[in-house]
């Protein structure tokens, strides 16, 4: 029965004898109007129950200090794009603690190592949620984005997946693959040296990119410009995109979940991204079962879920699907973006290249590439990777939790449903740890011999280096496979080659930005793209690049018992011991 033909509304007004004016009464007869009238008072309704549900949400949070902002929404429902100087400006202003509004809700930001142990490692239990995000998550992400998926059995048993495959032990066979990388990222190089270059940026890139889809889905990347690489870093800029706080207005003031979704102006943009990410991820999926059929696929996560019992743990094919796209999505631009950080700075402060690159030559000579091995024995390289972690944390506003129930602090009571956050740029640039926050001094580390992993478990939370891969229950589950990859990547790129600032036309050297604004805008911290001049240690070296190179597209490497050539492939089909 169609409502508007059944309620006969002007006369309906007619018989109450309300004094209302014609014009007006047979206006209520339309079904626009009428529609327009129940979203007003919908609307209105929802206003009044939203100032009493946040008068509830505040309570418990009175006593803990923060910025004024606007009645309901606080500071709005976005913070700045690069947030580090207000957040710090913040933390200095009200202490190790503090709160601020955002929309919806409530964030709470701790700013001591001290909080960030009793809130997020001993208080893991409620502290490992993550808040509900309509748009980004349920929609876009098909609710199978682990990252920023809630605390639940769904995400536990995808965490296992990870773990197994990104436990030591199992990183340890990838080292291969990341070796043979390495030596062709050297080679790459070798043909911008001795000028400007923009290019080795990208193929930094294309070196952690394979290292993590060779991981993932035992495909080696041997070129940049291919159709991975548009997937998957198209995919991660998405994700950075549709993470940010304040792009879907829906995800901050989820009470707006209710109204149409065509009133909102990100809702196309928003259509895009879940049909092109969906896309990209099954494609990879689908092309290793085309390779698995013939033959010619390693052993690699995808391959292993495949064969996992993941049905009888309740998850679909498509949530395997998009955990396994997790991996390079996770770990390629993280591990790039810490290399390109890298670079810069050596180029801004070569007193401590120069440190880095007397290290290496004293342990390696012109004979002989860095392993593994050597890793004990180069303590300032371990200082320079540290640095640079500290200096540049993937996550821009820090480490992002819901509270899942109410958390103790101190003297607080902050209530269930409030953001938590690590802040990550108060923890990196206090002063009182890490005087001169903002220069590149490695020599800071040196009294941090061990890994980063090792820190991140030990009990003394003032131990810990840095806090770039995260804390409690969802520290990053692939900390094993990154420190492996950056030690042989930084150790061999400073004993390759020495990176200067670029020269003008003059000949005179350009500064290099090194300020937040020598960042992408996003939730993830990336370097934009910049020039270096690139300059070869000497010809032995040089040479044993070249020679070494030659060698490894004709020997291909081991991964996991099967013998890959340089393309990837299985060689042969032919399984061989390690």
């Amino acid at each position: 029965m169609d409502y508007f033909k059944a309620v006969d509304l002007p006369l309906y007004f007619k018989a109450a004898d309300l004094p209302l004016p014609p014009h007006f009464v047979s206006a209520l007869g339309r079904p626009t109007v009428l529609v327009g009238f129940a979203c007003v008072f919908l609307f209105s309704q929802l206003l009044v129950w939203t100032v009493k549900y946040s008068r509830k949400k505040s309570k418990g949070l009175a006593d803990i200090p923060g910025p004024s902002g606007w009645p309901i929404i606080g500071i709005g429902l976005d913070l700045p794009a690069r947030p580090r100087k207000l957040l710090n400006s913040w933390a200095t202003q009200f202490g190790d603690t503090f709160k601020v509004r955002v929309g919806w809700y409530n964030w709470v930001f701790f700013n001591h190592p001290d909080a960030v142990k009793e809130v997020f490692d001993r208080q893991a239990a409620v502290t490992s949620g993550k808040p509900p995000l309509p748009i980004a998550q349920e929609y876009c992400l098909r609710g199978d984005g682990v990252l920023p998926m809630t605390y639940n059995a769904k995400w536990k048993r995808l965490h296992a997946f990870l773990k197994q495959l990104l436990n030591a032990k199992a990183s340890a066979a990838f080292i291969p693959s990341q070796e043979f990388e390495i030596k062709q990222l050297l080679w790459d190089l070798s043909h911008e040296a001795g000028k400007n270059s923009t290019d080795f940026y990208m193929h930094i890139r294309r070196m952690t990119f394979s290292i993590v889809m060779t991981s993932a889905y035992g495909l080696r990347i041997p070129q940049w410009d291919c159709q991975e690489v548009r997937d998957v870093y198209g995919n991660m800029r998405m994700l950075s995109i549709i993470l940010s706080p304040g792009v879907f207005w829906i995800d901050v003031f989820p009470p707006l979940n209710w109204l149409p979704r065509f009133l909102f102006p990100s809702w196309p943009k928003a259509k895009f991204m879940a049909q092109k990410m969906h896309a990209n991820k099954m494609r990879h999926w689908n092309n290793l079962k085309e390779r698995i059929a013939l033959g010619n696929a390693p052993d690699c996560f995808a391959k292993d879920l495949m064969e996992s019992n993941y049905r009888d743990h309740g998850l679909e094919e498509e949530t395997v699907s998009w955990l396994a796209s997790a991996v390079p999505e996770a770990g390629a631009e993280t591990t790039a973006s810490a290399l390109n950080g890298m670079i810069r700075y050596l180029a801004m402060f070569p007193e401590a290249q120069a440190r880095a690159h007397e290290e290496v030559t004293r342990i390696l000579g012109d004979g002989r590439m860095a392993t593994l091995a050597d890793e004990p024995q180069m303590p300032y390289i371990k200082a320079v990777i540290k640095e640079t972690l500290r200096l540049c944390p993937v996550a821009t506003t820090g480490l992002r939790r819901m509270a899942d129930g109410d958390v103790k602090y101190r003297d607080h009571v902050i209530p269930k449903g409030t953001i938590l956050l690590a802040n990550l740029n108060a923890l990196h640039w206090d002063p009182e740890r890490f005087p001169d926050p903002f220069s590149f001094k490695p020599e800071r580390y040196l009294n941090h011999p061990h890994r980063s992993a090792v820190y991140a478990a030990g009990g003394d939370i003032m131990a810990r280096d840095h806090f770039t891969f995260g804390a409690g229950r969802r520290i990053c589950p692939g900390i094993h496979l990154a420190e492996n990859g950056l030690f042989l990547a930084v150790s061999n790129l400073i004993w390759a080659y020495e990176f200067k600032l670029p020269l003008d036309e003059k000949g005179n050297e350009i500064t290099l930005d090194i300020s937040d604004e020598g960042f992408m805008e996003g939730a993830i911290r990336v370097p934009k793209q910049y020039t270096v001049r690139i300059l070869e240690r000497n010809p032995a070296r040089s040479h044993l690049i070249q020679e070494s190179w030659e060698q490894a597209q004709k020997d291909g490497y081991v991964l996991r018992g099967a013998h890959v050539d340089a393309d990837g492939g299985v060689r042969g089909s032919a399984k061989v011991k390690a």
